[in-house]
């Protein structure tokens, strides 16, 4: 695990970018291609604080990453059920902890990440100006957990025993490190 003091991060997006990127295969941010999505990642899941900060591009990108991977979620304030199509979503509650942190685990059973920024206060400055100590892992059991804490925040899906299974329930996805 690395843990740096990111004096120089000015927004967790570029590094957040950079973790998506690096599970999907890609290469640098601006050369991302979503079909190159391994076809054996399980999980993409991420905190954004605020709803505004899962921007238009953002949705996009998660709603085709929902197209081939199992379980997609994003969790922030005023972020609701849905916030895309296939998009699993959950509300962050203004005392919540995870308020003052960018979260995002990308997890499959070869490969696993997960970044967290934890917001330095800095309020009442431009987005770009704020500050983050961060921490970047891919100690497997680190990551499975914070899988398991993000995912345990969304509700599970509600569907009739008529409806097919979902392509995370009939994957065969475990959660064990």
């Amino acid at each position: 695990m690395r843990k740096a003091h990111a004096a120089g991060l000015r927004s967790p997006s570029t590094l957040f970018i950079n973790v998506e990127a690096e599970a999907i295969g890609s290469g640098a941010p601006g050369e991302r291609d979503l079909e190159r999505v391994p076809s054996d990642l399980r999980v993409v899941v991420a905190t954004f604080q605020e709803r505004r900060h899962f921007t238009a591009p953002t949705r996009e990108r998660y709603e085709r990453l929902a197209e081939s991977v199992a379980f997609v979620g994003a969790i922030g304030g005023a972020m609701g059920e849905e916030p895309g199509r296939g998009v699993r979503g959950a509300e962050l509650r203004a005392e919540d902890p995870l308020t003052d942190e960018w979260v995002i685990v990308v997890l499959g059973p070869h490969f696993g990440a997960a970044f967290t920024a934890r917001d330095l206060g800095d309020r009442g400055v431009p987005d770009m100006e704020r500050r983050f100590d961060f921490t970047l892992t891919h100690d497997r059991e680190l990551v499975v957990t914070y899988a398991r804490s993000l995912m345990s925040r969304i509700a599970p899906l509600q569907r009739s025993v008529a409806e097919p299974r979902s392509a995370a329930a009939s994957s065969g996805i475990t959660m064990a490190a």
